[in-house]
């Protein structure tokens, strides 16, 4: 919903590289994606720290904090909605190609 646009819209405004994201069929998460459930589960466990790091390798420096307030908004209502995430449960995200079907590359 909302919170989670205006937290998109800040990330892309503020990139400092482009973003490992994989298309829907894809099976495995991007690099991105991973560090995107590992930031919200951080936030929603506490640990502003390892939030700040995620943030601090995807945005400019400027960027940095108005994001922190965005996603601190976006991991809350996940929880409100039941959705926590584990982020330490998560496996690492894979790195390497993806296959959105069998037989098929995907070009990201």
């Amino acid at each position: 919903g909302t919170r989670s646009d205006a937290f998109l819209r800040a990330v892309h405004r503020g990139m400092r590289r482009p973003l490992d994201i994989r298309c829907c069929p894809c099976p495995q998460l991007g690099r991105d994606e991973g560090l995107l459930l590992t930031l919200l589960g951080a936030l929603q466990e506490g640990d502003t720290l390892s939030a700040l790091e995620v943030l601090a390798d995807w945005l400019e420096q400027p960027a940095v904090m108005p994001a922190l307030t965005l996603a601190t908004r976006l991991a809350a209502a996940a929880g409100e909605c039941d959705l926590c995430i584990h982020w330490s449960a998560l496996p690492p995200p894979q790195a390497g190609p993806c296959h959105g079907s069998p037989g098929h590359s995907t070009v990201h």
